[in-house]
């Protein structure tokens, strides 16, 4: 019924953590209300601050929406921008929500910009890391979410989570340009 969603930012360099003060968000499917009492929580724990401005071009978190749209059948969402900040930082946005009734999704994308080879080679280390949930070696060459990733991983260690690879793919296999 609450689907948290975590993703860098790549137009709006901040050094915190960002919610939207937005009632919803409106995709191609509809209007997905945002969980104003679950942001606020966060806000009065300290976790948080409103900075809309972070939202206005940030595209990571909002490709996300049409997807859940699809998949769930109702949901409100808190969308969450996380900015160069320390994993521990990030812990307690895991924390406040960690109950069954929850969804987190973590947006990044892998390595930009390299040969297909080179992408397949930085990107099989990635999940390596991803599967080691060693926070310690992302960076931005592994992924441009490594702030949000890195409290993901710290959130799963600490609770004992296991990460399982499903799929691993690049824009030269799915749009055929290598």
């Amino acid at each position: 019924s609450r689907v948290v969603v975590l993703s860098p930012t790549h137009y709006y360099p901040i050094n915190s953590i960002a919610v939207s003060s937005a009632e919803y968000f409106e995709t191609p499917l509809g209007n997905i209300e945002v969980d104003q009492a679950a942001i606020q929580k966060l806000i009065s724990n300290g976790s948080v601050e409103y900075l809309d401005q972070a939202f206005e071009r940030e595209h990571a978190l909002e490709v996300h929406l049409p997807f859940l749209q699809h998949k769930l059948e109702h949901f409100k969402l808190v969308p969450v921008i996380v900015g160069q900040i320390l994993p521990e930082k990030v812990l307690p946005i895991f924390e406040s929500f960690n109950t069954d009734d929850t969804l987190f999704v973590v947006s990044t994308d892998l390595s930009h910009f390299h040969d297909y080879q080179t992408c397949q080679e930085i990107d099989s280390n990635t999940t390596q890391i991803f599967t080691e949930l060693d926070y310690s070696k992302l960076n931005s060459d592994n992924a441009c979410g490594y702030y949000p990733l890195k409290g993901l991983f710290m959130w799963a260690q600490k609770n004992g989570f296991k990460l399982e690879v499903i799929d691993q793919r690049n824009s030269g296999d799915t749009a055929g340009d290598k």
